[in-house]
């Protein structure tokens, strides 16, 4: 699921582009949702439609939800994943993200899990993107996660002792790794968990920076007993 408006839909289109080019997602997923939060601009709804349509015959369908009135990124998500979402695992992709190769699988595997999976929100690792065209991308410290400050705010840093670990690739590196709080550009998550939590977002925390309701989710996420592991194998430029 993608959410743009107006000029954002050309961020989303280097998104779109960056997850069909990937071989195993037409395997993975049944659709993507491209939401138009209302955009009000005429070439940009024609340029919608002309994408669209370019990829009417791909596997997975993309299908474009144009909402009637804007609501801004929580709303848009929250609107998507009540009524439009057929599959129970939801996928969540901010526009301007580029999603590198076989990105997806892993993301997938850690919420599917026998040990904890149903229960689990899923995110990758993430490296800077340093150029939007030619895509030229910056390799982050293996050990960079998400954690909460002070101040309830996210922010990067390597992580501490107290990060567990779980599952061993041939080198001894953690093919995932808990950790205590998600950023929200790409996420992976089953509904069933997302309504035994109480939702996806608390709307009351719509206005603001864009982190608050991934920090409120993720609190209620620990409080209620599930998890949040970033996968060491799945990759997305930011």
């Amino acid at each position: 699921m993608v959410v743009f408006s107006d000029y954002q839909f050309y961020d989303a289109l280097v998104t779109l582009t960056s997850i069909l080019r990937d071989t195993e997602v037409s395997q993975l997923v049944n659709e993507i949702l491209l939401i138009d939060d209302a955009s009000s601009r005429e070439s940009i709804l024609q340029d919608t439609q002309n994408y669209i349509r370019s990829v009417s015959t791909s596997l997975p369908a993309v299908r474009l939800v144009r909402l009637a009135t804007p609501l801004g990124r929580v709303r848009a998500r929250l609107l998507a994943v009540e009524h439009h979402v057929t599959s129970d695992v939801a996928v969540f992709v901010d526009a301007g993200v580029v999603c590198t190769p076989r990105w997806l699988s892993p993301l997938l595997e850690l919420v599917s899990s026998a040990s904890g999976g149903q229960s689990t929100i899923a995110v990758p690792h993430y490296d800077q993107l340093a150029h939007p065209v030619t895509l030229e991308y910056v390799e982050t410290h293996s050990d960079l996660v998400a954690t909460l400050s002070w101040s309830l705010t996210i922010r990067m840093r390597r992580r501490d002792g107290d990060i567990s670990y779980t599952g061993v690739v041939q080198d001894d590196y953690p093919l995932s790794r808990a950790v205590p709080v998600l950023r929200g550009e790409v996420f992976a998550v089953r509904r069933t968990f997302l309504s035994s939590i109480g939702g996806l977002y608390d709307v009351r925390l719509e206005e603001g920076t864009g982190v608050g309701e991934h920090v409120e989710l993720s609190l209620r996420t620990w409080l209620c007993g599930g998890n949040i592991k970033v996968s060491a194998t799945s990759i997305s430029l930011q």
